[in-house]
C-alpha cells in the first residue's frame, strides 16, 4: 500500500503544483512506476479546472472565464509540457541531422520556432476552450487532461528512447505492462464517471479517444523517425497535442 501511495504522490507532485504534506522517499524506479496514476492525476487536474470555471460562472463572461481557465491550467501544471513542446518544435524544425536536433532539444534556450509554436498553441487552446459553451463543457475539461496523460503512458511504453534522453530514461526503464494496464483501468473509471454521472455522450467519447490515440501515435512516430526515438521533451509534445485534439474533436462533433 505504501508503494502505491508513494507512486500516486510522486505523480501528483510531478504533474501538478498541488502542495502535499506526505514525504516520498525517492527511488530510481519511482518515476516509471508512478505513471500508473497519470490518468487519475489528469482527472484531478480537470476537476480543479472545472471548479475554477464553476466559481466564475455568472460573474464574468465566457470569454474571460476561458482565459482564466487556461491560465489556471498552465499554473496548476507548471507549464511542464509546454516547455517540452517548445523544445521539440525547435529541434524538429531546425532542419538539422538527428544528433543536432537532439542537442537543440536538450538546450534550455528557446528559439524562434518554439516561441511561434507556443503562441499558436495557446491561441488555439484558448479559442477551443471558449467554444466549449454547451452543457458538456465541464466534461470535456475533465476528459482533456485525463486522456492526454493516459495516452502518454502508452507512448512511453511503446516507443524507444532517443540517445542521451536522461529524463525519458527515468520513466521508460521501469514502466511495464502492470502500469499500462493500471492506467487503462483508471481511465476506464474516468469514462464511467463521465458517461453515467455527467451524462457525456458515449459515442462522442469513443470518437475523441480513438482520434486522440491515433493522431498522438502518428505525432510520436514522426518525432521518432526524425531523431531515432523519443525524449522527455517529446512526451510533453504528445500531451499538448492530444489535449488540442480532444478539444478540437469535440468542437467538430458539435
Amino acid at each position: 500500500m505504501k508503494n502505491l501511495i508513494d507512486q500516486f504522490i510522486f505523480a501528483l507532485t510531478f504533474l501538478t503544483r498541488i502542495p502535499v504534506c506526505y514525504q516520498v522517499e525517492y527511488e530510481e524506479k519511482l518515476p516509471g512506476k508512478s505513471m500508473i496514476f497519470y490518468p487519475l492525476v489528469g482527472m484531478i487536474i480537470g476537476v480543479l479546472v472545472v471548479l475554477v470555471d464553476l466559481f466564475t460562472t455568472g460573474i464574468i463572461s465566457l470569454r474571460i472565464r476561458s482565459i482564466i481557465v487556461l491560465l489556471f491550467y498552465i499554473y496548476l501544471t507548471g507549464g511542464l509540457h509546454l516547455d517540452g513542446f517548445m523544445d521539440t518544435i525547435d529541434g524538429i524544425f531546425s532542419g538539422r541531422k538527428a544528433e543536432k536536433m537532439r542537442e537543440i532539444m536538450h538546450d534550455s534556450r528557446i528559439g524562434a520556432f518554439g516561441v511561434i509554436a507556443l503562441f499558436i498553441l495557446l491561441l488555439l487552446k484558448y479559442n477551443l476552450i471558449f467554444e466549449l459553451n454547451d452543457s458538456w463543457r465541464w466534461s470535456v475539461l475533465i476528459l482533456m487532461p485525463a486522456l492526454s496523460r493516459f495516452i502518454l503512458v502508452g507512448v512511453v511504453n511503446y516507443f524507444p528512447l532517443a540517445k542521451s534522453s536522461k529524463l525519458g530514461k527515468s520513466y521508460k526503464s521501469y514502466l511495464g505492462k502492470r502500469e499500462l494496464w493500471g492506467a487503462s483501468f483508471l481511465i476506464f473509471i474516468v469514462y464511467i464517471m463521465l458517461v453515467f454521472i455527467l451524462n457525456f455522450p458515449l459515442l462522442g467519447l469513443l470518437v475523441i479517444t480513438v482520434l486522440s490515440i491515433v493522431i498522438s501515435l502518428l505525432i510520436a512516430y514522426y518525432i521518432y523517425s526524425k531523431i531515432g526515438g523519443l525524449t522527455g521533451d517529446s512526451y510533453g509534445t504528445v500531451v499538448e497535442s492530444s489535449e488540442v485534439i480532444t478539444l478540437l474533436t469535440w468542437i467538430i462533433l458539435n
